[in-house]
């Protein structure tokens, strides 16, 4: 708010260049040029990383199960050696957070700027949303959404920051249960 109009006109003037700049360049090199060129790239991508133990195919998958597959996927009862095991016990803490953030989201809103909560929400729904479509290997999502679970944990924690005192100790006791 600070920023003058001419120094936000400009920015955005450059923005925009540069953009003009690199979407017809990422569209390239992504070989997309029309809506049932993104759909093929999507199966293409889908179809990598299908050999190995830790793979799963999503394609046949609704969204929200891709979502979620990808995001909190395998499960402990999933688990087929100590790795695999690891890693939904992992799985499992990414998932307690999400519902404490759900809960605390639903009783409390988010407790950010609007600004950084925006550009929090952008990030990890694009992040998600994209990988969750291309990605089709446990394994590689196990590491690949390490790439936006940090801007998650921010929303989660952002949940209760503005609970004070006694309110506190009952909303994170009540919330651990």
């Amino acid at each position: 708010s600070k920023v003058s109009l001419s120094v936000r006109t400009s920015l955005g003037v450059i923005a925009f260049s540069v953009a003009l700049i690199l979407v017809p360049f990422a569209l390239r090199y992504a070989s997309v040029f029309e809506l049932s060129g993104v759909m093929d790239y999507i199966r293409t991508r889908q179809s990598y990383n299908q050999a190995g133990g830790s793979s799963l195919d999503i394609s046949s998958m609704i969204l929200p199960l891709q979502l979620f597959t990808y995001a909190f996927r395998p499960l402990p009862h999933e688990a087929h050696n100590l790795s695999a095991f690891l890693s939904s016990l992992d799985n499992l803490y990414l998932l307690f957070l999400s519902v404490i953030g759900t809960v605390g989201w639903l009783r409390n809103g988010f407790q950010l700027k609007r600004d950084t909560l925006l550009f929090l929400v952008c990030f990890f729904g694009v992040s998600w949303l994209v990988l969750a479509m291309t990605t089709a290997n446990h394994g590689i999502a196990v590491r690949q959404k390490w790439m936006f679970m940090p801007a998650v944990i921010i929303l989660v924690f952002s949940t209760f920051s503005n609970v004070s005192g006694e309110s506190r100790k009952r909303t994170c006791a009540t919330s651990l249960l």
